[in-house]
């Protein structure tokens, strides 16, 4: 497994203890119609997706204990490109975190090599 592949089950470890990352919106509407009960059935019911991809609990536990030993800045990359804004262009992320995106492209690296290192090492102590 490569780095990206560890940190994307890392972000979904991590999401996992959340009830619901998504915003909620209300299951009816907001009119005097609202206790309508449409022949289809309610149509705003909670799907949950039948495709949700398996975490390996280990290894995310693995990268989080890694995780907590890195720097401060190092963390927040990592934390915006996986978990925060995971569909946002490199632009966007370095935006939201007020930094320059050159800035943020070179944590963004030393982050994964440095966290690359560190499972590494203790893989191998084990």
């Amino acid at each position: 497994m490569n780095i990206h592949e560890r940190l994307l089950n890392w972000s979904y470890y991590v999401t996992m203890w959340l009830d619901d990352p998504s915003p909620k919106q209300p299951s009816t509407c907001r009119s005097f119609e609202k206790n309508y009960n449409p022949e289809l059935g309610n149509v705003m019911e909670e799907d949950y997706p039948d495709d949700m991809p398996s975490i390996d609990w280990k290894d995310g536990e693995l990268v989080e204990s890694c995780m907590k030993e890195l720097p401060e800045h190092h963390r927040r990359a990592l934390k915006a490109f996986y978990i925060s804004h995971p569909y946002q262009s490199n632009y966007s992320i370095a935006n939201y975190l007020r930094i320059n995106i050159k800035k943020f492209e070179n944590d963004l690296q030393e982050a994964r090599t440095r966290i690359s290192k560190e499972i590494n090492r203790k893989l191998s102590r084990n």
